[in-house]
């Protein structure tokens, strides 16, 4: 919980970015905002299934050519989120809603219990790779994977709660 905190502050943010720009010139990055009538496109949204529940992910593509707006280098950014997709479509975070264009990124958290429980990215990771078998998508080597959010603000304040929280838990529990 503090680690996407402490990610968050220290990132760079990109305003602007189109869906064909790789993914590699915005590494650095905690916040990328995208450029009007770009967003994530349900329709090619697809989901997987673990133990610990379902992740989802959809393509980051410009709604007017999204079947061939991916380029050469393949699709650079995934909307990503956790149990918000299914039979009933994907709702992730903020996607949906038209006012949304920015994405905080997720990063690869590991801990003590990864190598037997595994990690959210290599779980959205085996969704991007259904998504693509399933679409005939071609996905970037290393894209980014983002959370789609309606306010910037909000979502980081909820980073900061939860960095709290944790903080707190390790005090008390010591």
């Amino acid at each position: 919980n503090t680690y996407s905190y402490w990610r968050f502050t220290e990132g760079r943010e990109y305003e602007n970015v189109l869906p064909d720009e790789l993914a590699a010139a915005h590494a650095d990055a905690s916040l990328l905002t995208f450029a009007a009538g770009v967003e994530p496109i349900v329709k090619f949204a697809a989901s997987y299934g673990s133990g610990g529940g379902t992740y989802c992910a959809a393509p980051i593509l410009k709604e007017s050519a999204a079947a061939t707006s991916a380029g050469p280098e393949g699709v650079q950014y995934w909307a990503v989120g956790r149990d918000c997709c299914g039979a009933s479509g994907f709702f992730c975070d903020g996607v949906g809603v038209s006012s949304a264009h920015s994405g905080l990124v997720v990063y690869n958290r590991t801990d003590i219990f990864t190598p037997w429980v595994g990690s959210d990215v290599h779980f959205y990771a085996q969704a991007v790779q259904m998504s693509g078998a399933r679409f005939g998508l071609k996905s970037a080597a290393k894209p980014l994977l983002l959370r789609w959010v309606v306010n910037v603000t909000v979502a980081r304040a909820g980073y900061v709660g939860r960095a709290w929280v944790t903080w707190l838990k390790a005090i008390l529990l010591t």
